[in-house]
């Protein structure tokens, strides 16, 4: 049984393969993006339960998917930021953010 959906928003396609694979394996439903221009259209049609964001993307970066989705979209948004110095944590917050995980994250293996 699927615990939840998550949208993983990220152009670094090992960092995306790797998040999508430990969310698969503790039965968590995923779907990948690697353009920011086809993530809010792809967050209207998936309707995930969770959306982990990175802020550096092409086409649209992750600041403005964050503005842009929180007009319908009110469930959690986790940023990826490659460094905490990217922006403050309250800075991601005012944009809608719920919380921020740094790069690169390191899964525990089982």
């Amino acid at each position: 049984m699927v615990k939840a959906r998550i949208l993983i928003i990220e152009d670094d396609l090992e960092i995306s393969r790797l998040t999508a694979m430990y969310l698969e394996a503790e039965n968590y439903e995923t779907k990948i993006v690697n353009d920011g221009l086809l993530a809010i259209d792809t967050i209207k049609r998936y309707q995930p339960d969770l959306i982990i964001l990175d802020l550096m993307l092409p086409g649209l970066d992750g600041i403005e998917i964050c503005k842009q989705s929180r007009c319908f979209y009110f469930s959690p948004i986790l940023v990826l930021t490659a460094c905490a110095d990217d922006m403050s944590e309250v800075s991601l917050l005012k944009l809608g953010a719920d919380d921020y995980l740094t790069k690169p994250i390191h899964g525990s293996a089982h």
